[in-house]
């Protein structure tokens, strides 16, 4: 997978997650827009990526 690729994806599901955020605050009254909910879910993608790469280096060794 190329860096662009990486990033690209990295850029989308990051991007995914603002998304949805902003939604909750307008979109429904049940649910509240909170700045945390989007760092949570932006360390989970880079967290997610980085097993990710763990695993792709465990595999090929």
């Amino acid at each position: 997978m190329s860096k662009l690729n990486v990033a690209k994806v990295i850029f989308s599901v990051t991007f995914y997650g603002i998304l949805i955020e902003i939604l909750q605050k307008y979109m429904t009254e049940s649910r509240i827009f909170d700045i945390l909910d989007i760092v949570a879910n932006t360390a989970g993608v880079l967290l997610g990526y980085l097993f990710f790469l763990a695993l792709k280096i465990k595999t090929y060794e």
